[in-house]
Protein backbone atom coordinates (compact mmCIF):
# COMPACT_ATOMS: atom_id res chain seq x y z
CA UNK A 1 0.00 0.00 0.00
CA UNK A 2 1.39 3.46 -0.86
CA UNK A 3 2.45 5.56 2.10
CA UNK A 4 1.79 9.29 2.05
CA UNK A 5 1.53 12.37 4.26
CA UNK A 6 -2.10 12.82 5.36
CA UNK A 7 -1.61 15.68 7.86
CA UNK A 8 1.03 18.19 8.95
CA UNK A 9 1.08 19.70 12.44
CA UNK A 10 3.02 22.49 14.11
CA UNK A 11 2.71 25.23 16.72
CA UNK A 12 4.41 28.63 16.81
CA UNK A 13 4.66 28.70 20.62
CA UNK A 14 5.83 25.63 22.51
CA UNK A 15 3.00 23.63 24.15
CA UNK A 16 0.18 25.75 22.68
CA UNK A 17 -2.57 24.69 20.25
CA UNK A 18 -1.50 22.94 17.06
CA UNK A 19 -2.43 24.17 13.61
CA UNK A 20 -2.63 21.94 10.56
CA UNK A 21 -1.32 23.57 7.35
CA UNK A 22 -1.54 21.97 3.92
CA UNK A 23 2.15 22.56 3.29
CA UNK A 24 5.20 23.70 5.20
CA UNK A 25 8.78 24.76 4.54
CA UNK A 26 11.46 22.67 6.25
CA UNK A 27 14.75 24.32 7.14
CA UNK A 28 17.75 23.20 9.16
CA UNK A 29 15.79 23.58 12.44
CA UNK A 30 12.76 21.58 11.29
CA UNK A 31 9.43 22.98 10.14
CA UNK A 32 9.45 26.71 9.49
CA UNK A 33 7.99 28.44 12.54
CA UNK A 34 7.47 25.28 14.59
CA UNK A 35 8.11 26.00 18.29
CA UNK A 36 10.05 29.13 17.44
CA UNK A 37 8.67 30.79 20.59
CA UNK A 38 8.48 29.70 24.22
CA UNK A 39 6.78 31.12 27.29
CA UNK A 40 9.00 31.33 30.37
CA UNK A 41 8.95 32.39 33.99
CA UNK A 42 12.34 33.42 35.34
CA UNK A 43 13.89 31.81 32.28
CA UNK A 44 12.27 28.38 32.79
CA UNK A 45 9.98 27.05 30.06
CA UNK A 46 6.23 26.74 30.60
CA UNK A 47 4.29 23.78 29.17
CA UNK A 48 1.08 21.80 29.61
CA UNK A 49 2.96 19.47 31.94
CA UNK A 50 6.18 19.34 33.90
CA UNK A 51 8.75 16.60 33.87
CA UNK A 52 8.65 13.51 36.04
CA UNK A 53 10.85 12.78 39.01
CA UNK A 54 12.85 9.56 39.46
CA UNK A 55 11.38 9.08 42.94
CA UNK A 56 8.67 10.66 45.11
CA UNK A 57 9.80 13.84 46.81
CA UNK A 58 8.25 15.99 49.55
CA UNK A 59 5.62 18.45 48.37
CA UNK A 60 7.83 21.37 49.37
CA UNK A 61 10.32 20.22 46.75
CA UNK A 62 7.82 19.30 44.02
CA UNK A 63 6.44 22.82 44.30
CA UNK A 64 9.84 23.99 43.09
CA UNK A 65 10.10 21.75 40.04
CA UNK A 66 11.26 24.67 37.92
CA UNK A 67 14.50 24.81 39.88
CA UNK A 68 15.10 21.16 38.97
CA UNK A 69 14.88 21.87 35.24
CA UNK A 70 11.56 20.09 34.81
CA UNK A 71 9.55 23.05 33.58
CA UNK A 72 6.46 24.84 34.82
CA UNK A 73 3.05 23.23 34.29
CA UNK A 74 0.12 25.36 33.11
CA UNK A 75 -2.49 23.19 31.40
CA UNK A 76 -4.34 26.09 29.78
CA UNK A 77 -1.37 26.65 27.48
CA UNK A 78 -3.33 24.37 25.13
CA UNK A 79 -6.01 27.06 24.72
CA UNK A 80 -3.59 29.57 23.24
CA UNK A 81 -3.78 29.77 19.44
CA UNK A 82 -1.10 31.53 17.43
CA UNK A 83 -0.04 32.17 13.86
CA UNK A 84 2.62 34.17 12.03
CA UNK A 85 1.58 36.29 9.07
CA UNK A 86 4.43 38.20 7.50
CA UNK A 87 6.17 40.04 10.30
CA UNK A 88 3.44 39.66 12.92
CA UNK A 89 2.74 36.96 15.49
CA UNK A 90 -0.97 36.92 16.36
CA UNK A 91 -2.06 35.20 19.59
CA UNK A 92 -5.59 34.43 20.82
CA UNK A 93 -7.05 32.77 23.93
CA UNK A 94 -10.51 32.52 25.57
CA UNK A 95 -11.58 35.75 27.22
CA UNK A 96 -8.54 37.67 26.00
CA UNK A 97 -8.17 40.41 23.42
CA UNK A 98 -6.02 39.51 20.43
CA UNK A 99 -2.29 40.04 20.90
CA UNK A 100 -0.23 41.18 17.91
CA UNK A 101 3.54 41.09 18.26
CA UNK A 102 5.61 42.77 15.57
CA UNK A 103 8.57 40.55 14.87
CA UNK A 104 10.35 43.43 13.16
CA UNK A 105 10.47 45.50 16.35
CA UNK A 106 12.32 42.93 18.44
CA UNK A 107 15.08 44.17 20.71
CA UNK A 108 18.50 42.85 19.66
CA UNK A 109 19.66 41.91 23.16
CA UNK A 110 19.63 38.21 24.05
CA UNK A 111 18.62 36.43 27.25
CA UNK A 112 19.05 32.80 28.28
CA UNK A 113 16.14 30.37 28.70
CA UNK A 114 15.92 26.74 29.77
CA UNK A 115 14.10 23.85 28.09
CA UNK A 116 14.65 20.62 30.01
CA UNK A 117 18.40 20.14 30.47
CA UNK A 118 19.33 22.81 27.93
CA UNK A 119 19.79 25.65 30.36
CA UNK A 120 21.41 28.41 28.30
CA UNK A 121 19.47 28.75 25.07
CA UNK A 122 19.77 32.26 23.58
CA UNK A 123 16.40 33.93 23.04
CA UNK A 124 14.91 37.35 22.37
CA UNK A 125 12.32 38.84 24.73
CA UNK A 126 9.17 39.82 22.83
CA UNK A 127 8.41 42.80 25.02
CA UNK A 128 6.23 44.14 27.82
CA UNK A 129 2.89 43.94 26.01
CA UNK A 130 3.35 40.23 25.29
CA UNK A 131 4.49 39.66 28.89
CA UNK A 132 1.38 41.37 30.24
CA UNK A 133 -0.88 39.33 27.95
CA UNK A 134 0.60 35.94 28.91
CA UNK A 135 0.76 36.87 32.58
CA UNK A 136 -2.92 37.87 32.57
CA UNK A 137 -4.08 34.69 30.84
CA UNK A 138 -1.87 32.06 32.48
CA UNK A 139 -2.24 33.55 35.96
CA UNK A 140 -5.90 32.51 35.89
CA UNK A 141 -4.58 28.99 36.49
CA UNK A 142 -1.18 29.60 38.07
CA UNK A 143 -0.10 32.97 39.39
CA UNK A 144 3.16 34.10 37.90
CA UNK A 145 5.07 36.57 35.78
CA UNK A 146 5.41 35.19 32.28
CA UNK A 147 7.35 36.36 29.24
CA UNK A 148 7.30 35.36 25.58
CA UNK A 149 10.69 34.55 24.07
CA UNK A 150 11.76 33.90 20.48
CA UNK A 151 14.73 31.68 19.67
CA UNK A 152 17.74 33.78 18.68
CA UNK A 153 19.32 33.25 15.30
CA UNK A 154 22.58 32.53 17.10
CA UNK A 155 21.11 29.40 18.72
CA UNK A 156 22.36 26.09 17.30
CA UNK A 157 20.60 23.65 19.60
CA UNK A 158 21.21 20.01 18.70
CA UNK A 159 18.64 17.26 18.91
CA UNK A 160 18.90 14.49 21.47
CA UNK A 161 20.23 12.28 18.69
CA UNK A 162 22.79 14.91 17.77
CA UNK A 163 22.11 14.62 14.03
CA UNK A 164 19.89 17.67 13.53
CA UNK A 165 19.11 21.13 14.86
CA UNK A 166 15.85 22.08 16.51
CA UNK A 167 14.15 24.99 18.22
CA UNK A 168 12.17 24.75 21.49
CA UNK A 169 11.10 21.15 20.85
CA UNK A 170 11.52 18.65 23.65
CA UNK A 171 14.26 16.58 22.03
CA UNK A 172 13.78 16.09 18.28
CA UNK A 173 12.64 18.29 15.37
CA UNK A 174 10.05 15.80 14.09
CA UNK A 175 7.61 13.30 15.53
CA UNK A 176 5.54 11.06 13.27
CA UNK A 177 2.50 8.87 13.90
CA UNK A 178 0.45 6.72 11.54
CA UNK A 179 -3.28 7.27 11.22
CA UNK A 180 -3.67 3.51 11.68
CA UNK A 181 -2.10 3.70 15.15
CA UNK A 182 -4.72 6.23 16.24
CA UNK A 183 -7.47 4.17 14.58
CA UNK A 184 -6.38 1.09 16.51
CA UNK A 185 -6.35 2.99 19.80
CA UNK A 186 -9.77 4.52 19.15
CA UNK A 187 -11.18 1.10 18.32
CA UNK A 188 -10.08 -0.10 21.76
CA UNK A 189 -11.47 3.00 23.47
CA UNK A 190 -14.86 2.74 21.79
CA UNK A 191 -15.12 -0.99 22.56
CA UNK A 192 -14.71 -0.07 26.24
CA UNK A 193 -17.41 2.59 26.09
CA UNK A 194 -14.90 5.45 26.05
CA UNK A 195 -14.80 8.37 23.64
CA UNK A 196 -12.40 8.35 20.72
CA UNK A 197 -9.55 10.88 20.95
CA UNK A 198 -8.35 13.18 18.16
CA UNK A 199 -4.83 13.28 16.77
CA UNK A 200 -4.34 16.67 18.48
CA UNK A 201 -3.75 14.79 21.76
CA UNK A 202 -0.50 13.42 20.32
CA UNK A 203 0.78 16.58 18.59
CA UNK A 204 2.61 14.95 15.65
CA UNK A 205 4.47 16.93 13.02
CA UNK A 206 3.62 14.43 10.29
CA UNK A 207 0.77 11.91 10.14
CA UNK A 208 1.41 8.95 7.85
CA UNK A 209 -1.28 7.09 5.90
CA UNK A 210 -0.75 3.61 4.47
CA UNK A 211 0.99 1.92 7.38
CA UNK A 212 -0.32 -0.78 9.69
CA UNK A 213 -0.89 0.21 13.35
CA UNK A 214 2.45 1.18 14.95
CA UNK A 215 4.43 0.17 11.89
CA UNK A 216 6.16 3.55 12.20
CA UNK A 217 8.03 1.99 15.15
CA UNK A 218 10.12 0.07 12.62
CA UNK A 219 11.03 2.87 10.22
CA UNK A 220 14.78 3.47 10.32
CA UNK A 221 14.93 5.94 7.41
CA UNK A 222 12.40 7.55 5.09
CA UNK A 223 12.28 10.27 2.46
CA UNK A 224 9.66 12.88 1.68
CA UNK A 225 10.60 14.90 -1.40
CA UNK A 226 14.20 16.01 -0.96
CA UNK A 227 14.22 15.57 2.81
CA UNK A 228 15.52 12.43 4.48
CA UNK A 229 14.48 11.45 7.99
CA UNK A 230 16.25 9.10 10.39
CA UNK A 231 14.22 7.25 13.00
CA UNK A 232 15.40 7.88 16.54
CA UNK A 233 13.65 7.02 19.81
CA UNK A 234 10.05 5.96 20.13
CA UNK A 235 7.99 8.78 21.61
CA UNK A 236 7.17 8.13 25.26
CA UNK A 237 3.87 9.68 26.31
CA UNK A 238 2.80 11.92 29.15
CA UNK A 239 -0.42 13.38 30.58
CA UNK A 240 -0.75 15.87 27.70
CA UNK A 241 -2.39 13.02 25.77
CA UNK A 242 -5.09 12.98 28.47
CA UNK A 243 -5.67 16.74 28.28
CA UNK A 244 -8.56 17.98 26.15
CA UNK A 245 -6.77 20.47 23.91
CA UNK A 246 -9.78 22.79 23.75
CA UNK A 247 -10.93 22.83 27.38
CA UNK A 248 -7.69 21.90 29.24
CA UNK A 249 -9.65 19.30 31.22
CA UNK A 250 -7.49 16.29 32.08
CA UNK A 251 -8.86 12.74 32.06
CA UNK A 252 -7.51 9.21 32.44
CA UNK A 253 -7.72 8.22 28.78
CA UNK A 254 -6.04 7.41 26.50
CA UNK A 255 -3.03 6.61 28.73
CA UNK A 256 -5.03 4.08 30.72
CA UNK A 257 -5.82 2.05 27.61
CA UNK A 258 -2.40 2.56 26.02
CA UNK A 259 -0.82 1.20 29.20
CA UNK A 260 -2.43 -2.19 28.46
CA UNK A 261 -0.55 -2.72 25.19
CA UNK A 262 2.02 0.03 24.51
CA UNK A 263 4.31 -0.07 27.53
CA UNK A 264 7.96 -0.76 26.89
CA UNK A 265 7.47 -4.23 28.31
CA UNK A 266 4.86 -4.93 25.61
CA UNK A 267 7.04 -3.90 22.68
CA UNK A 268 10.45 -5.28 23.56
CA UNK A 269 11.99 -2.40 25.48
CA UNK A 270 13.89 -3.77 28.46
CA UNK A 271 15.97 -0.83 29.72
CA UNK A 272 14.84 2.03 31.98
CA UNK A 273 11.98 2.74 29.56
CA UNK A 274 10.29 -0.58 30.27
CA UNK A 275 7.34 1.07 32.07
CA UNK A 276 6.95 4.07 29.78
CA UNK A 277 4.11 4.25 27.27
CA UNK A 278 5.00 4.74 23.60
CA UNK A 279 3.04 6.14 20.68
CA UNK A 280 4.77 7.45 17.54
CA UNK A 281 8.42 7.85 16.63
CA UNK A 282 10.88 10.74 16.82
CA UNK A 283 12.98 11.67 13.79
CA UNK A 284 15.97 13.78 12.89
CA UNK A 285 16.06 15.26 9.40
CA UNK A 286 18.63 16.08 6.74
CA UNK A 287 17.90 18.51 3.94
CA UNK A 288 15.47 21.32 3.29
CA UNK A 289 12.43 21.77 1.10
CA UNK A 290 8.63 21.74 1.18
CA UNK A 291 6.37 19.03 2.59
CA UNK A 292 2.75 18.93 1.41
CA UNK A 293 -0.27 16.93 2.46
CA UNK A 294 -0.50 14.13 -0.10
CA UNK A 295 3.27 13.81 -0.61
CA UNK A 296 4.55 10.29 -1.17
CA UNK A 297 6.65 8.74 1.60
CA UNK A 298 9.47 6.42 0.59
CA UNK A 299 10.72 4.09 3.33
CA UNK A 300 14.45 3.68 2.71
CA UNK A 301 15.19 1.28 5.54
CA UNK A 302 13.21 -0.75 8.04
CA UNK A 303 14.52 -1.47 11.51
CA UNK A 304 15.11 -5.16 12.00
Amino acid sequence: MPIYVCAIGRTCIKSTAFNWPQSVEVNEHGMEGDREFVVVEDGMFVAQRHGTLPAPLPKAITNKLASLGLGIEVRTMCQIVSRVDGGTLTVRAPGMSELCVSLLDTAPSEARVQVWKDSALPAIDQGAEAAQWFTAFLSRERKGHYRLMRMARSCARKSKGGDALLRFHDAFPFMMVSSASLGSLNGKLISQGELAVPMTRFRPNIVLQGLKPHEEDRIARLRIGQIEFTGKTLCDRCVVTCTDQKTAVRMKEPLRTLSTYRKGSHIGITDKGVNKIYFGRNFDHCGTGVIRVGDAVEVLEWKQ
